[in-house]
């Protein structure tokens, strides 16, 4: 399958598009979503405002067809698939 991480345009894109999810940032649930994920505020934000809160805690512990089935949560623990995991989402529609 494609390895979706050599198509990551950079930080300052994935920061400038986490940044649209920002008003997510303080609340209680996306703050223990980003302790899942290695503190990663900034991916839990983003999975907050893609999945919804209904569904952002189990999706990271799915298989995504997207990430090569690789779970999400097991892509904050590897820098490629951390990239791999920011374009998933940033090509994920709302």
């Amino acid at each position: 399958m494609e390895m979706l991480e050599r198509y990551y345009s950079g930080e300052k894109d994935w920061n400038d598009f986490a940044l649209s999810f920002s008003e997510f940032k303080d609340l209680d649930q996306v703050v223990e979503l980003a302790g899942l994920l290695n503190g990663n505020i900034d991916v839990a934000t983003v999975i907050w405002g893609k999945v919804g809160s209904v569904g952002a805690k189990d999706w990271i512990y799915k298989k995504v067809n997207a990430l090569d089935k690789v779970r999400p949560i097991d892509c904050t623990e590897d820098k490629n698939l951390l990239n791999r995991l920011r374009v998933a989402l940033m090509r994920m529609p709302c």
